[in-house]
């Protein structure tokens, strides 16, 4: 399965990626911080991430992706 933790799933998320040529990643701001996004965004790979509704959600979302995506107060 693409979303497993295992050695495979991991290889099957590169492939992915790479078949896709994705231009960003988005992330759900509860699966942050993620080993993944970090290589990715390490690599260039810009991590936009949803829904930052508060505070605390800001200041994950500026840890750990280059942009959020906000709704209600989250900025």
């Amino acid at each position: 399965e693409e979303n497993s933790r295992t050695f495979s799933g991991r290889v099957k998320r590169h492939l992915s990626l790479w078949a896709s040529q994705a231009q960003f990643l988005a992330y759900d701001i509860r699966d942050l911080p993620s080993g993944f996004a970090q290589s990715q965004r390490k690599r260039g790979l810009p991590v936009l991430t949803w829904t930052v509704n508060s505070p605390a959600l800001r200041e994950r979302a500026a840890a750990h992706a280059d942009a959020p995506i906000a709704e209600g107060p989250g900025l």
